[in-house]
């Protein structure tokens, strides 16, 4: 009987384990096997498990990967990666610091990318008390620029993306919650396509390049500013839509309408309940892009900015993953609610009907459509193997007390026939 119980346990830990794995397309580098990168051109990534901007990082890297280690064939270039807590002998043979996040290895010639915003790694253990000082002191540089004059205001207006502009009240203490909300969402959005984030303590450096006419002042507080699509917008506490700093800066850090690329891809899946993405086999004309504006801007949207975010796709830059979809025709229209391996899809919808487009994204949301699947069952197993990890800890504390109840109930009913 102690066999069997234990037997069972040992198989369903065996299970819990095997889900728990992560599957992934990007080549793991180890002592054991560290000399392949130093063959023929690599990307590798060095990184921490701890580390935020890792995690943030992973879903981009794992689609670099699954590109060009599985399906562009005879690709030039590998994806891998190292972890740096549990191969402390590769990074000390490469010379990895803090601060150095990804190298290209080609010909034996090692190539360093910098990259500190996008991932760190450890280069040695500490203990956790120094560990956490090293951490506030390097760990992050700060996407902020503090603007210091009118000029430099001008110039960071002109570059051609999206721009968050925090204006001083001239008090410390009125300034201190909102902008330390602001520190903190603009540290957990950062990366290489991210917004500028600018802070004018001098709000005279405003005069004749913000209008006077987008800004509101109450009770001489701070102001915080979204400069997009060529028009201002102000973050106002008690807005119409609900939504507190963190929600309204994650909302608006894209234009009304953007292309999805490897490393926006993430922020927008987090940010929207929904993705509508065009998909064009050519880059779209600056017609199309206005009519996505168009609808982008519809009022339907107004009440409910988080529900769908803007995107549009050239159909040969992602053609392995987009032959997925098997389109009739382009453009076309696709909606994602969640990881893109579900979607809405209706070849009926003219994605250049502005209407059409608009009644149908009311019809998703009303969920009057069936979604269609990439991939039925790995999309339920990568779900459940998804919840598997996520409570992985009482899976395991389940499979452990259960056996041992079964144990004592069995032990007892025994006794009792003995008797």
């Amino acid at each position: 009987m102690n066999k069997l119980f234990t037997s069972i346990f040992a198989l369903f830990l065996l299970v819990c384990v095997a889900f728990s794995e992560e599957k992934t397309s990007v080549v793991q580098v180890t002592s054991d096997n560290s000399d392949i990168i130093l063959t023929g051109n690599w990307l590798v990534e060095f990184f921490a498990p701890w580390c935020g901007h890792c995690k943030r990082l992973a879903p981009v890297y794992e689609e670099l990967a699954q590109l060009y280690n599985v399906d562009v064939e005879n690709s030039k270039v590998k994806i891998a990666q190292v972890n740096c807590v549990d191969n402390q002998s590769v990074i000390q043979l490469l010379n990895i610091s803090a601060e150095v996040k990804l190298k290209i290895t080609e010909a034996q010639e090692i190539k360093i990318v910098s990259l500190p915003i996008l991932i760190t790694c450890q280069n040695k253990m500490r203990k956790r008390r120094e560990w956490r000082q090293w951490r506030k002191k390097s760990f992050f540089i700060s996407p902020i620029l503090n603007i210091e004059s009118k000029e430099q205001l001008k110039e960071k207006l002109q570059e051609n993306k999206v721009s968050f502009i925090f204006i001083s009240s001239g008090s410390e203490s009125k300034d201190k919650e909102i902008l330390n909300e602001y520190k903190t969402v603009t540290k957990q959005i950062q990366d290489v396509d991210s917004p500028n984030f600018l802070v004018v303590m001098d709000s005279t450096f405003t005069e004749d390049i913000i209008p006077s006419s987008s800004i509101s002042i109450k009770d001489e507080k701070p102001i915080l500013l979204v400069y997009k699509d060529n028009e201002y917008q102000q973050y106002q506490s008690n807005n119409e839509n609900g939504l507190n700093l963190n929600q309204w800066v994650r909302v608006n850090q894209f234009p009304l309408i953007s292309e999805l690329t490897f490393s926006n891809q993430h922020m927008l899946t987090v940010s929207f309940k929904k993705i509508v993405m065009f998909v064009f086999t050519k880059k779209p004309t600056t017609d199309n892009i206005q009519h996505m504006k168009s609808i982008a801007s519809s009022k339907q949207f107004k009440s409910n900015p988080t529900d769908f975010g803007f995107t549009f796709i050239v159909e040969n830059t992602f053609a392995s993953w987009i032959s997925n979809f098997k389109l009739e025709k382009t453009p076309a229209l696709l909606v994602f609610p969640e990881k893109m391996d579900i979607y809405y899809y209706e070849e009926s919808i003219d994605p250049l009907d502005k209407s059409s487009v608009l009644q149908f994204l009311s019809d998703v949301n009303n969920n009057k459509y069936s979604l269609k699947y990439l991939n039925r069952l790995g999309y339920y197993l990568d779900r459940i193997e998804e919840i598997m990890v996520d409570y992985l800890y009482y899976i395991v504390g389940f499979i452990i007390v259960i056996p041992i109840l079964l144990f004592f109930i069995c032990s007892g009913e025994s006794k009792e026939k003995d008797q």
